[in-house]
């Protein structure tokens, strides 16, 4: 994609109040990025309208923080991520939000209807999402898989049952859409004028991918010492086997919840420890993650051996 424009030469950049437009930029990058990859690969929707769609989803924010807040109220918190909540307050205390804003800014300088649209839906919204058309709905899954890679507003293995709602989508093609979104980010970043540190965001990323390993193990140890507590019946029970039929049902249950995302996670991190140098920060921090996430495997393993 050829690209000249120069984000800052439009817009400030930094921290300004509590904007920051670095992290915006940034974020609605990665989220382009993710949706003309997604594009490519389903060959349903134009990639280059997927980018653009995807990189000026939020761009209403920044008009919305001119005209109602710059300057004015510094005490509140613009975070794009998650979106729901954000866009709840702007329209309690403003009578719109900055989606709204969007819209009408993006028709204002004459962009198709098709990338205006994606300014109408966002997740929990009124709208039905399966009536949407195909590229708002790859927006929306691209602005998904972005937060929660970069902001880690949902569970890290949510990327793939969220992608797996695009038809011809499946984990293995994520993974190599996510990955070769690190590829490309520093490259674009530079066409855009936006300083990206590639390295600075994968450490990030895997810190969301190894906080979501830490709270898969604290399950495991919840649930495994509640199935020692449980493992022999009270004296006064008649009802023996019933009650080993219940724990063994237990055990089956809390191991297909733990037992899918850690396999998303692990995979995720096989996956991107082939295109890492090995001796660099990242190559070392994914080869902690894999460690933890083989750990866990047998530990679920061991619960669930008599199962």
């Amino acid at each position: 994609m050829a690209l000249s424009i120069s984000l800052r030469d439009t817009f400030p950049m930094g921290k300004i109040g509590p904007l920051d437009y670095e992290k915006f930029w940034r974020t609605s990058l990665y989220r382009a990025i993710i949706a003309k990859a997604i594009a490519e690969r389903i060959r349903k929707v134009n990639p280059e309208e997927a980018f653009i769609s995807a990189l000026l989803m939020e761009i209403g924010l920044l008009i919305f923080f001119d005209i109602f807040i710059k300057g004015k109220d510094e005490t509140t918190h613009l975070e794009p991520e998650p979106l729901e909540p954000l866009l709840a307050w702007e329209l309690d205390k403003y009578g719109l939000n900055h989606r709204q804003v969007g819209a009408v800014a993006l028709k204002h300088w004459n962009f198709p209807e098709n990338i205006i649209a994606c300014q109408k839906y966002y997740p929990n919204s009124a709208v039905a999402e399966e009536t949407l058309p195909l590229n708002v709905r790859l927006c929306v899954l691209a602005g998904m898989l972005s937060g929660t890679l970069l902001h880690g507003v949902r569970e890290f293995h949510s990327i793939y049952t969220d992608g797996e709602k695009i038809p011809g989508i499946n984990q293995e093609m994520l993974n190599d859409i996510l990955i070769g979104t690190f590829e490309q980010v520093e490259e674009i970043g530079r066409n855009l004028s936006l300083e990206l540190n590639r390295e600075k965001d994968l450490l990030m990323i895997m810190e969301n991918a190894h906080e979501a390993l830490s709270r898969l193990s604290d399950r495991l140890t919840r649930e495994k010492d509640a199935v020692r507590q449980n493992t022999l019946p009270s004296f006064d029970s008649l009802h023996k086997e019933k009650e080993g039929d219940i724990i063994t049902h237990t055990l089956q249950a809390v191991a297909h919840e733990i037992r899918n995302p850690l396999l998303a996670v692990g995979g995720f991190a096989r996956k991107l420890s082939t295109s890492l140098d090995p001796l660099s920060d990242s190559g070392k921090y994914v080869r902690i993650i894999l460690e933890e996430a083989k750990r866990l495997e047998g530990a679920l393993t061991e619960m669930t051996q008599h199962v």
